[in-house]
């Protein structure tokens, strides 16, 4: 694992605190696939807080 890295442990502690899902498949031979599902809403905060941040207002 990369220095300062949390890996794979790293990325299921983000999701949470996103409230998201995670979800790891791994087969011998077939590689590993990771599936993450994050909450729309998370996108349409983001996109109200750059708007605001343009006109100059506050975000939360």
């Amino acid at each position: 694992m990369k220095e300062g890295s949390f890996g794979l442990v790293g990325m299921r502690e983000r999701v949470e605190l996103l409230e998201g899902e995670m979800k790891i498949d791994s087969q011998p031979g077939a590689g590993t696939l990771v599936f993450i599902k994050l909450p729309y809403h998370l996108q349409i905060l983001e996109n109200k807080n750059r708007h605001l941040n343009k006109l100059g207002g506050r975000s939360r």
